[in-house]
């Protein structure tokens, strides 16, 4: 357990203890009992706690934000976003005024990778504090050489900066490094050459953010880390030690699940020498994205922002601020002395545990059948968008062919049931198609927009209703997006067209195909070592699920049309599948609290 979180809870309750042992079930009470169950990964007592807090006093921010960032870190991410929403109607986002977008500018980090980083900076936003100098910059990664499994489809890091409106100078400069907040004077003095800019240095394929002069800071190892067995665990080292143990973990024995499906076309290891591996050389024009992108707000809530206002996917929810000084109200003062550091506390050594211990603890990945039904038509880019927002891992689409060979999104072999056309898909050109009403507007879209829509975003089911498969198979293998897609066909012939083309592609074979013997399993993954296991869930049982665990082998249960149910969703929860297809994805978002 982190000591500095507790150094801070005695503090809290020294300074509140008359208050609180007078009233000890007030709102603020609550509150300081739900942050100490959440620190202890104790998720369901701290939102018992923390919404018992916020139905006394709704307008109690504080409390709404722990909740929110609670239900987050869960990935329960309609709770989440629905706590983000009603924080942000008690203080809103506000647009900067033009002295707070000069000053988002011209502090705004000079960001630098290592050359061979295999991951670009996705996006990044800039959000001024509304009472004080002070800017939180978050670095939006498309991944982290270590977590493929994870769901968010970002790696998620910020820094901050604190300046003097007086003198329009740096005053402080702090960065955030796996939970850890790391500042240098050093860093400051470097900055003021370059106009107040400070620099940071971004560690490969993990994205920890280093000040100038990181080599001699002072950091302390712990079991969350994932290069701990080249530590001596609790134990000060410098960061120059701590990164030459991640590059001895990374050039000798690689990243973690190195044959994990997501990160196929990742490097298995760095491969260059020690100096390469510190050699921060390849600038990135944070400034510009921050400008073409209108990516900057006011707000003191910097995980609701950029969850209601500016990311259409999932992030992992980070500290809002290195510090809180608004002594204005107890609320403040709570914030300061125990949730100065959101993550700092929720990222202790139980929750770190937790989120990397795999897929066998993390709750079923939701595929969108079709993507969400309920709010937008099927197989359109709306419905496609809304599955990102519901933080889904998948979502099923279904693709024929139109009559000048491109690959589009339909499911039935005719237009009538889902646009205003007729006649057959195969029989009109993509013209035609595109003329089409596929509902509320929608248009008929292309496998080539949604796979630059999902890159990075979400993973792509795509549903072959179309006897040759080998054109969509190429597609995906120009566009360089094997690694987040699985193919379902529907004969042996379909299959070996696709690994044909690339026996890394995964397949999903289908229970029925098989008959749904357990003893097929062991030869079909011998022979397909590339394919998960999918089926109805009247197809399944425990021998079945257990052969495919022993296996090694993702599962894929759907529960569809009349089947589903509220007891079924249920019953594919507690059997422990890997995903679960459906057509309600709200319905079991809320099933699986």
């Amino acid at each position: 357990m982190n000591p500095r979180f507790w150094l801070a809870l005695i503090c809290c309750l020294v300074a509140l203890w008359s208050p609180l042992h007078a009233q000890r079930s007030t709102p603020t009470h609550k509150v300081l009992l739900g942050v100490e169950r959440l620190s202890q990964s104790d998720f369901g007592e701290a939102a018992a706690l923390l919404e018992s807090a916020v139905a006394e006093n709704p307008r109690f921010a504080s409390a709404r934000a722990w909740l929110a960032h609670a239900y987050h870190l869960q990935r329960r991410l309609d709770e989440a976003g629905r706590h983000y929403k009603q924080l942000l109607e008690i203080e809103p986002v506000r647009e900067p005024t033009a002295e707070q977008r000069r000053a988002i500018l011209k502090f705004a980090p000079r960001v630098f990778q290592v050359r061979s980083d295999p991951f670009d900076l996705r996006d990044a936003v800039a959000i001024h504090h509304p009472d004080e100098p002070l800017i939180a910059y978050h670095f939006f990664w498309l991944d982290d050489i270590d977590f493929p499994e994870d769901h968010d489809p970002c790696d998620h890091e910020l820094v901050w900066v604190r300046y003097d409106p007086a003198t329009q100078r740096l005053v402080d400069f702090v960065t955030y490094f796996h939970g850890r907040m790391l500042s240098s004077p050093e860093a400051v003095k470097e900055a003021a050459k370059f106009g107040g800019r400070p620099r940071v240095n971004v560690q490969w394929g993990k994205h920890g953010s280093m000040p100038h002069g990181w080599e001699d800071l002072q950091i302390t190892p712990d079991a969350g880390d994932v290069e701990r067995e080249y530590f001596d665990l609790q134990k000060p080292i410098s960061l120059k030690d701590y990164n030459f143990g991640a590059y001895n973990k990374l050039h000798r024995e690689g990243r973690r699940l190195r044959d994990h499906p997501l990160s196929r076309e990742w490097p298995k290891t760095f491969k260059g020498e020690w100096l390469e591996f510190i050699t921060f050389d390849k600038p990135v024009d944070v400034s510009s994205l921050l400008s073409s992108r209108n990516a900057m707000a006011v707000s003191r809530w910097n995980n609701a922002a950029l969850e209601q206002h500016f990311l259409a996917y999932n992030f992992r929810p980070k500290t809002e601020w290195p510090d809180r000084e608004d002594p204005r109200t107890l609320e403040a003062q709570l914030d300061r002395r125990v949730g100065a550091s959101l993550d700092r506390v929720v990222g202790s050594d139980e929750w770190t545990a937790i989120r990397r211990a795999g897929a066998a603890q993390t709750p079923p990945g939701i595929v969108a059948h079709r993507g969400v039904i309920r709010e937008a038509p099927e197989n359109t880019i709306p419905a496609i968008e809304k599955a990102i927002e519901l933080g889904c891992a998948f979502v099923e689409i279904d693709l024929r062919y139109s009559a000048d060979g491109h690959v589009v999104l339909m499911h039935d072999e005719t237009l009538e049931r889902t646009t205003n056309g007729v006649g057959r898909v195969s029989e009109r050109t993509m013209a035609e198609l595109r003329q089409l009403d596929a509902g509320n507007g929608a248009r008929v879209p292309t496998l080539r927009e949604v796979i630059d829509l999902a890159r990075g975003r979400i993973r792509l089911y795509l549903d072959l209703k179309e006897s040759d498969p080998r054109p969509v198979a190429r597609l995906v293998r120009e566009m360089n997006a094997g690694s987040f897609v699985y193919f379902r066909p529907y004969s042996y012939t379909a299959l070996r067209q696709i690994l044909d083309i690339d026996p890394r592609f995964r397949v999903l074979v289908d229970l029925e195909d098989w008959m749904g013997l357990p003893e097929v399993f062991g030869v079909l993954h011998k022979a397909v070592p590339t394919a998960a296991f999918s089926g109805a869930l009247r197809n399944w049982n425990e021998k079945m699920l257990a052969e495919a665990r022993r296996l090694g082998v993702e599962t894929f249960v759907n529960v569809l049309g009349a089947e589903d149910t509220d007891e079924n969703r249920r019953q594919a929860l507690r059997m422990g599948f890997d995903f679960i297809q459906t057509d309600d994805q709200a319905s079991l978002i809320r099933a699986m609290r």
